[in-house]
């Protein structure tokens, strides 16, 4: 082990510093820390002249070393895909999440570690940790399978550099995740308990389920002017009674759909509606192009009378609420969505005839 092979030169260095820099400024200006990560590797494999380079992020929910961005068995570009549980079989990127060794250099790789299936042309190889404030955010792989070019120990001292740098937007990805771990706990809790104060009445939706719910609306009427409710209700009216409600229900059906399409308007910059009926049933499905409505203020919107904001659903969800069979709402960033069920005859006993969340495809069969 001869200090030439350890340390790296002078004209080096510099070298490195100047790259380090230059895609710092990059990456603070790149949105999406995936991106970020990328052009990383990319400054990496042209300043230390390597063929492959990618990120591994440390999940602690799940245990396991995420991969992020870097160069695929292919040479292209990779995000995502694989991951490496910290509990497993011998490998080096486990013994680095585990915390049992600094770092890890080989120049045969398949040497150390026989029973791993690695890419083709792998032999130098080198883990580097990606720590801040003395936690594992993830890690730092690099190899030459391409040239089959030996690395030396030289690149170690860059490679920590570079993986000091990629800390930040692996924590900016762990930021995220975090958030969305706990906006999913806040929905499951909402929609918990509206279906359970509402005795099954509402059900809080994700947009996947939306889509399974309704997956191809058709014949849409737009909601765009105060004409178009007019419009909707009396589409709503007509459902109703093709469905064999009496002349009082449908015109409940025609209040609902009013009422949502009148919210679609005011709150949600217009959208659409679509009516049908099939099975005795009717159901009116109405979609915005508004921001949503803020999580925090999803039990008021729904559950307390009279209650609105500038976003919400206001008195218009109060009379539908109370005049409704069933209800699925999706709410977010991308809008508002709401199906209005109602049998063409009323029932005092809803939860007799609620035999799911989401309508079995036999319905519309």
């Amino acid at each position: 082990m001869g200090t030439q092979e350890n340390s790296t030169s002078p004209a080096a260095a510099e070298t490195t510093l100047e790259a380090l820099a230059n895609v710092s400024q990059r990456i603070s200006y790149e949105p999406d820390s995936s991106q970020s990560l990328w052009q990383l590797m990319c400054a990496l494999r042209k300043d230390l002249d390597v063929d492959r380079a990618g990120v591994f992020s440390f999940n602690p929910a799940t245990r396991a070393m995420e991969h992020v961005a870097g160069v695929g068995r292919n040479g292209q570009a990779e995000f995502g895909g694989r991951s490496f549980p910290v509990e497993g079989g011998p490998h080096p990127l486990r013994q680095i999440a585990r915390r049992e060794i600094p770092f890890y250099f080989s120049r045969d790789v398949t040497r150390d570690f026989p029973d791993f299936p690695w890419a083709e042309g792998v032999r130098s190889h080198v883990i580097i940790p990606i720590i801040a404030g003395d936690e594992l955010m993830g890690a730092l792989a690099v190899d030459n399978c391409f040239s089959g070019k030996e690395l030396t120990r030289s690149i170690l001292e860059p490679l920590f550099l570079y993986a000091g740098l990629a800390a930040l937007p692996l924590f900016a990805i762990y930021q995220k995740a975090e958030r969305e771990r706990i906006e999913a706990m806040r929905r499951g809790i909402h929609r918990e308990v509206l279906f359970a104060v509402t005795s099954g009445k509402i059900c809080l939706c994700e947009r996947d389920e939306i889509i399974r719910e309704w997956p191809a609306p058709h014949a849409e009427l737009p909601i765009a002017r105060e004409f178009h409710i007019r419009e909707v209700r009396e589409a709503a009216k007509r459902a109703g009674m093709d469905a064999g409600m009496d002349a009082e229900r449908a015109a409940d059906l025609g209040l609902c759909a009013s009422e949502a399409a009148t919210n679609a308007l005011l709150h949600g910059r217009g959208g659409s509606a679509v009516v049908e009926h099939r099975g005795g049933c009717v159901r009116i499905r109405v979609a915005d192009q508004g921001q949503g409505i803020d999580p925090d203020d999803l039990p008021r919107a729904t559950l307390l009378k009279g209650w609105s904001s500038q976003a919400s659903m206001g008195l218009g969800f109060t009379v539908i609420n109370e005049t409704a069979d069933r209800i699925y709402l999706y709410t977010g960033a991308d809008g508002t969505v709401i199906i209005i069920e109602m049998s063409a005859q009323a029932t005092s006993d809803f939860l007799s005839n609620f035999n799911s969340l989401l309508w079995e495809d036999e319905v519309f069969a």
